[in-house]
């Protein structure tokens, strides 16, 4: 019988990630959800267009959590706050042109 509770207790560490915007390779809800996407976008876009706007995405999210914690680092080191509101809108701002050229402009 599968304990419910065992696996909530065992991703919630990963939802919280989620939740705070810090996307890393080993979390599984991350890469859950990557794959539930393109399952997804796999429908109404060729496959090989959903696998590869998916990556881009992937690497944007990882890229970006990665680049928070580096200038996070530095700052700190020199007495500073960080708020990482612009690396996420940079971001954001990245995947929407992504999503708005594989969706209306891409047909390959």
């Amino acid at each position: 019988m599968v304990d419910i509770e065992a696996i909530k207790e065992f991703l919630t560490p990963y939802l919280e990630m989620l939740k705070d915007l810090n996307f890393t390779y080993d979390n599984p809800l991350f890469w859950a959800g990557l794959i539930i996407l393109f399952i997804i976008l796999s429908r109404s876009w060729h496959t090989g267009n959903a696998f590869l706007f998916l990556s881009l995405i992937a690497l944007i999210l990882l890229g970006t959590t990665k680049l928070e914690g580096l200038v996070a680092d530095m700052l700190i080191k020199n007495g500073s706050t960080f708020d990482p509101l612009l690396i996420r809108l940079f971001s954001g701002f990245l995947i929407a042109i992504m999503f708005i050229y594989y969706a209306f402009v891409k047909e390959a």
